[in-house]
């Protein structure tokens, strides 16, 4: 056996540190964006492979990141829950507000209707909505919970879950059946944090691994053939993977860079979508390629711009908090 392979296998479980959520995050932003415009009808391998096939479970990652983030750092500091909730809530809906009368405004002057499909205005805003509910959710339980930390995080886990519950049952119109199926990664997420030094002080590469195949060999011939709404298995092997079996690599200032504007990109990623799908007949032959490019590199540069501006609002916005608090 190559020793490369061998040191590999025989290390430790890898940490999930801030390097790590970088380099997550910039690739997860792509792959949002390229699914959505695979949505929009740009089809070839790229948006096809690289966005449809990874677009949920990449969404489903950004829960369950959130998720351990947030238990990970009461953990650490469990003064961590003052302030957490206008904190949060700025960092989510600073941006937000500032993009969405954008992309309606986009949508106006182009004349394209301003509902989207599933009557929802601003396709991407379920997720900073479901994010800040969860949020609150975390914020009640630990603020006013003076139970263990692990006793807290199940009555946060039962509350998402009784959240989309009642969703579901009711069938809110802006709740389609593949959105319930990623926020459970919120509960996991917690709980991998409430394990996190288990997981690397009891177990080697090699072990992890032989226990994902088994899980996976399971969830195929025992579980999934039986409900495929517990398909969500694949997503926490993904995600177990990522954080924990992923060799960690060294800063670099492109991850950094992206990751700090990955939830503006998020955001106003459907104006450079509509615009260069509106005029794609002006693009080259290879036209699904060089729009893709065009979109990920125009979402780039309005994310930024707008994370100026967000900069600036936000620091407003904590001082009035503060203020007022």
């Amino acid at each position: 056996m190559p020793s490369v392979i061998r040191t590999y296998l025989f290390h430790p479980l890898y940490n999930y540190d801030k390097n790590k959520v970088n380099i997550l995050k910039t690739l997860m932003v792509f792959i949002i964006i390229l699914s959505h415009t695979y949505n929009e009808g740009v089809n070839c391998l790229l948006t096809y492979y690289g966005g449809r096939c990874l677009g949920w479970v990449t969404m489903w990652l950004f829960f369950a990141m959130s998720g351990y983030g947030l238990v990970h750092s009461v953990i650490r500091n469990p003064d961590y829950i003052k302030g957490f909730v206008p904190r949060s809530l700025t960092k989510l809906f600073v941006p937000y507000l500032l993009i969405f009368p954008c992309y309606l405004l986009y949508r106006v002057l182009h004349n394209i209707p301003i509902v989207f499909y599933n009557s929802v205005i601003y396709p991407t805003s379920w997720f900073i909505w479901c994010l800040a509910l969860f949020y609150v959710f975390f914020a009640l339980v630990f603020s006013y919970s003076q139970r263990p930390v692990y006793v807290n995080v199940l009555l946060v886990s039962l509350l998402v879950i009784a959240y989309i519950a009642c969703a579901h049952i009711l069938h809110l119109w802006w709740w389609p059946r593949h959105r319930y199926m990623v926020c459970p990664g919120f509960c996991i997420g917690m709980f991998f944090a409430l394990f996190d030094k288990y997981f690397k002080k009891r177990m080697l590469v090699w072990q992890a691994l032989i226990f994902l195949l088994i899980l996976v060999f399971v969830v195929r011939n025992y579980v999934y053939s039986y409900s495929n709404n517990l398909s969500f298995a694949s997503d926490i092997i993904s995600c177990f993977l990522l954080m924990y079996i992923a060799p960690n690599f060294k800063a670099n200032k492109l991850t950094s860079f992206v990751s700090s504007i990955s939830l503006e990109m998020f955001l106003i990623q459907y104006i450079p979508i509509y615009f260069f799908i509106t005029h794609k007949e002006c693009l080259p032959d290879r036209q699904p390629y060089f729009l893709c490019l065009l979109v990920v590199l125009s979402d780039i540069f309005l994310a930024y711009l707008f994370h100026k501006l967000v900069v600036v609002v936000r620091s407003f916005v904590d001082k009035l908090i503060c203020k007022v608090i």
